[in-house]
């Protein structure tokens, strides 16, 4: 009777090992599934804008009173539409594309990591992502230097919340400070020069605006290169020597 028991408690055993290990293979494969099955995802999707641009182009072509029934289903994320875009996200851990990069196919673009905006208007340059909203001076040209102080090249930082927009910088704050051959060089001395705005429009990785300065107290040229990167709650600066 005692044998018997053992033996009954060497197969309980055996069994709950079993499934220990089943579930350990299981677990470790998990990650690997979820990616192949985004990446599937992402491919129907993108093969179901494509075919949406052509249909929408046709019916273009076609001319008024043409018009076309498009199903599409959604395997996974979020589909709006706004502003005549029609988007489409997944939020997903798969090594699908690589971060901030932006392919254009046709109409379709597409992006990852990228959601940050860039515009110019007729006296600033605005750069923003879903956090943080940037408005730099528009400063002269490359063919027509104008007189500046550091104070006027940023006119206000503003913090995103879900609602609303909140000042946490503007001139009066000293937005940020510079040194040249380890002098200050973010003084309020009077400079010359331009700035000019990166890549423009929505959905990029990342966009510069660039201040060319002539700085006459150090006998200096160089470059102060704002970045903005997407999800990014601060500015990169970079002074990049000239002459």
């Amino acid at each position: 009777m005692h044998k018997k028991s053992q033996v009954w408690i060497s197969a309980v055993l055996y069994i709950l090992i079993s499934v220990f290990i089943m579930v350990l293979v299981l677990e470790a494969l998990t990650p690997v599934l979820d990616s192949i099955k985004d990446k599937s995802v992402f491919v129907r999707m993108k093969d179901a804008f494509l075919s949406i641009n052509q249909q929408v182009r046709e019916v273009g072509l076609e001319g008024k009173g043409s018009q076309r029934m498009i199903p599409i289903e959604v395997y996974k994320g979020t589909l709006t539409v706004a502003d005549n875009v029609l988007k489409w996200e997944m939020d997903t851990k798969a090594d699908i594309l690589e971060p901030r990069t932006q392919n254009e196919l046709g109409n379709v673009l597409v992006t990852a990591n990228a959601e940050v905006s860039a515009a110019e208007y007729n006296n600033s340059f605005i750069l923003e992502n879903s956090i943080i909203k940037v408005n730099f001076s528009r400063l002269g040209s490359e063919n027509n230097y104008t007189n500046f102080t550091s104070d006027q090249i940023i006119n206000y930082i503003y913090y995103k919340t879900q609602d609303t927009e909140t000042e946490v910088a503007s001139p009066s704050t000293r937005l940020f400070k510079f040194y040249v051959n380890g002098e200050d060089g973010s003084a309020s001395s009077l400079d010359t020069g331009y700035s000019e705005i990166g890549k423009t429009g929505n959905y990029l990785g990342y966009s510069t605006v660039t201040v060319h300065v002539k700085n006459s107290t150090f006998d200096k040229e160089y470059d102060l290169v704002f970045t903005l990167d997407s999800e990014a709650d601060y500015l990169i600066v970079e002074a990049q020597p000239i002459i």
